[in-house]
């Protein structure tokens, strides 16, 4: 383990004291934890599972990556390639539904119209013509994605249906 001074002159970098880590029993989604003190306090230390290395590297990829080259002037096309692509999922639960006294259809519904592609037509400008487009794709930010699939379930300035929950199962 390494104290960095300048990260570019590695003669600046003071090695810190580590204790043996302790291993933690394997998570259920296949992340391994380690206990270890570093400099005398006592961390935890996550190494995600193969699985979420990739999805995390296919998220960096296309929300990343993909939006920067298609910029590149001569670039029409990037297709990101291998690694799971997160998925979100919207549980109901018929109780809570019935409470609310919304319909399966209207969350529905609600997902959908939350979540389109629109066009915006064009912009000319220096002689180029380039498309414009409304991309109602959820974002990368696990959290800020529940919160905002929370609140497209809302009706009528209630505040967000309580008959759902969204989850990442990753």
């Amino acid at each position: 383990m390494w104290k960095a001074g300048d990260r570019r002159d590695f003669s600046t970098w003071e090695a810190v004291p580590v204790a043996v880590p302790a291993w933690l029993p394997t998570a259920a989604d296949g992340a391994q934890t380690a206990r270890a003190t570093i400099a005398g306090q006592s961390r935890e230390i996550v190494f995600p599972s193969d699985a979420q290395r990739q999805l995390a590297l296919r998220t960096l990829a296309d929300w990343a990556v993909r939006p920067r080259l298609l910029k590149t002037s001569g670039i029409a096309q990037v297709i990101a390639m291998g690694g799971g692509r997160k998925q979100y999922q919207v549980l109901v639960d018929p109780v809570k539904l019935a409470e609310y006294g919304a319909s399966l259809q209207e969350v529905e519904d609600a997902l959908r119209a939350n979540n389109v592609n629109h066009t915006g037509g064009f912009s000319v400008a220096g002689g180029f013509e380039t498309p414009i487009r409304v991309i109602g794709r959820l974002g990368p930010d696990t959290k800020q994605v529940i919160a905002d699939l929370q609140r497209s379930t809302s009706r009528g300035g209630r505040p967000p249906a309580r008959c759902c929950s969204a989850t990442w199962p990753g």
